[in-house]
């Protein structure tokens, strides 16, 4: 831990950042023919955060977070969390297509999704950055009204990007904010702040979901 943690400190120096993400990827080395299994991640934040200079981003990488971990993570120290939930790249089904017999492939629909873990975040009070599926100015909203408070992607800008070039991309996600601001028209509100007090209806199966895990209302 002593050696990792000025490893950290001397990258952040060199990169000047103003912060840090540290990946939780168990699907995804269980998965993994060669995947580490010391799973040791709680110390290691712990530790991160006890000495670090720069905020800490906890985030997943496809398999989304239930609530009981979003709680352990708070008693760590974590504010920052990057959901990166089921439906988007989902890197335990990439490890997966590596292995001879693709044995694991009952669990590409392991975890929450981007929606779900929202849900479960409700309430906490941490820092919920929405990555995961995202594919639309509606997925934004969508995300922000369930109360994260960034949203990313990156499946879709790299695609563009390869498909279509860097000024097309460029011209595509420009047009991808105007609609997000007209979309904000349409519901009546200017900011984040207005947005979360926008009237909204789960689905069926995500109000199932909700009861189903005992999570607070919207």
């Amino acid at each position: 831990p002593v050696i990792m943690r000025l490893l950290l400190r001397r990258r952040w120096q060199m990169l000047k950042a103003n912060a840090l993400e540290i990946h939780l990827n168990a699907a995804q080395e269980v998965v993994m023919p060669e995947g580490d299994r010391d799973f040791m991640w709680q110390a290691n934040i712990k530790s991160i955060i006890a000495t670090s200079q720069v905020p800490i981003v906890v985030k997943e990488v496809g398999n989304g977070f239930i609530r009981e971990d979003l709680q352990s993570l708070q008693q760590l120290g974590v504010q920052f969390v990057d959901v990166g939930g089921r439906g988007g790249t989902n890197f335990a089904t990439i490890e997966n297509a590596r292995r001879s017999g693709h044995d694991f492939a009952y669990l590409q629909d392991w975890g929450q999704t981007t929606v779900e873990s929202l849900l479960e975040a409700r309430g906490l009070g941490l820092a919920m950055l929405a990555t995961g599926g995202v594919r639309s100015p509606l997925d934004v909203v969508k995300a922000l009204r369930l109360g994260a408070h960034a949203v990313g992607m990156s499946g879709l800008v790299l695609h563009h990007l390869i498909q279509t070039g860097y000024e097309a991309t460029l011209a595509y996600f420009q047009n991808f904010l105007h609609q997000l601001r007209q979309l904000y028209a349409l519901l009546g509100v200017t900011n984040w702040q207005e947005l979360q007090e926008a009237p909204i209806v789960l689905s069926a199966d995500l109000e199932h979901y909700r009861q189903a895990r005992g999570l607070p209302g919207i």
